[in-house]
C-alpha cells in the first residue's frame, strides 16, 4: 500500500487493485528509465548537429571527422560544449574539418574525362604531417592550416534557451 500512494481512485485505497496497479506502475517503471537514456541521448545529439551545422558542417561529417582526428569528446559533453562554451565548440568543429581536408586529399579521383585540368600533385604525407597534433603546435592557426581570424571583434554566441514543445 505504501508503493500506491498517490495513485487516483481505488487504486490507492483496495488492496487488490492497488497490487495490479503497483505492479503496472513497476513494469512503466522500468521501461521509462530505458526510454529517458534513450530520449537524452537524441536531445544532445539534436543539440549537437545545429550547433555543427551553424558552422557549415552536418552532424554525420563531425562525427567522422572527430573520429579521423581522434578526438574522443562524447555528445553529452559535446552538446554542453556547443550551449555553453561555443569558442571550444568551434575549435574542435575546425580539427574535425582539417582532418576531413586531409581525407579527400588521400582519396583524390584518378584523371579521367570528367577532369577538364590535371590535377595537381599533393604531398599527402606532408598534409598528414601538418594536420596532426604537435606538442608546439595547439591548434590549427598554429600549424597554418587556418589563418587567423583579422577582423573586428565577434559578438557572443547568442545564448540557447530550450524550448519544451
Amino acid at each position: 500500500m505504501r508503493l500506491a500512494k498517490g495513485f487516483r481512485g481505488r487504486a490507492k485505497n483496495c488492496y487488490r487493485i492497488a497490487i495490479r496497479r503497483v505492479e503496472k506502475g513497476l513494469q512503466h517503471a522500468y521501461r521509462g528509465r530505458k526510454l529517458k537514456k534513450r530520449n537524452a541521448r537524441r536531445e544532445w545529439i539534436g543539440q549537437v548537429g545545429a550547433g555543427s551545422r551553424e558552422h557549415g558542417l552536418s552532424y554525420s561529417r563531425l562525427v567522422q571527422g572527430m573520429n579521423l582526428a581522434s578526438i574522443g569528446v562524447n555528445r553529452k559533453v559535446m552538446s554542453q560544449l556547443a550551449q555553453q562554451e561555443p569558442y571550444s565548440f568551434r575549435a574542435i568543429v575546425e580539427e574535425a574539418k582539417a582532418s576531413l581536408r586531409t581525407l579527400v586529399l588521400e582519396q583524390s579521383p584518378a584523371p579521367g574525362p570528367m577532369l577538364l585540368r590535371e590535377p595537381e600533385a599533393v604531398d599527402v604525407e606532408s598534409t598528414r604531417r601538418s594536420v596532426l597534433p604537435h606538442g608546439d603546435a595547439p591548434s590549427t592557426v598554429d600549424r597554418g592550416l587556418v589563418p587567423p581570424y583579422e577582423g573586428p571583434p565577434l559578438p557572443p554566441y547568442p545564448r540557447r534557451i530550450k524550448q519544451y514543445s
